[in-house]
């Protein structure tokens, strides 16, 4: 069989899926308010003065104020965290919104920690290293897909025809290791991988899949 990994152009936002709302004070970016909805003012030294009812998510642990990296690619992190550059940081960026339905369960530590998962996932989104993979018959078309051999998901229960085009398809991994895992999932001991391919086929290399027989 083959391997093909390519950048996953088409997915959306993964803070869909979870409890949180990014809002970034920058109005260059597409998720802007201004800063003044949520501040009475942002101190240099001391921050931002929150509103009442901000000041009360924060102390709840359902909002936090955030820090942005940008150089080369951006880095959204919890205030104080992540990257500290004196030229290319901003330390009161935007702020992130938690649900409280949803996190109600969820002790102070543990929103902090959902809202560090949320924005590393973001993160990635925003600097486009979200994947796809797809498994191909060994025989099939390297430009179209199309073969005679069905590949059958042994894992997942996915199930394709006999007029498959494209075998195996699962994308939106904006995590490389949990979709190396689920690569290694799709495959069985029988199974032999005679190529790699794609505009990130270079991940394979990085997390020691090789095309052997697994």
């Amino acid at each position: 069989m083959r391997l093909v990994i390519n950048n996953d152009n088409e997915a959306e936002s993964p803070l869909e899926l979870t409890p949180w709302t990014l809002i970034s004070f920058n109005n260059k970016h597409t998720n802007y308010e201004n800063w003044g909805e949520y501040a009475h003012y942002i101190s240099k030294h001391d921050g931002p003065v929150a509103k009442n009812g901000i000041r009360q998510k924060i102390a709840a642990s359902t909002a936090f104020w955030l820090s942005y990296f940008e150089h080369g690619q951006c880095a959204w992190s919890l205030y104080g965290e992540g990257t500290q550059c004196q030229w290319d940081t901003t330390r009161h960026a935007g702020i992130i919104l938690g649900d409280y339905k949803e996190l109600k369960h969820f002790d102070q530590c543990e929103r902090a920690s959902s809202a560090r998962d949320a924005l590393e996932t973001y993160t990635n989104w925003s600097n486009g290293n979200v994947y796809e993979y797809t498994f191909l018959p060994g025989d099939s078309c390297p430009h179209c897909g199309r073969g005679n051999n069905v590949i059958g998901d042994r894992k997942s229960g996915w199930t394709y025809g006999p007029d498959s085009e494209w075998g195996i398809w699962s994308g939106n991994w904006y995590d490389t290791e949990e979709m190396f895992v689920d690569i290694r999932a799709n495959m069985s001991t029988e199974d032999k991988l005679t190529e790699i391919s794609g505009d990130a086929a270079w991940l394979a290399d990085h997390h020691e899949l090789e095309k052997v027989k697994i």
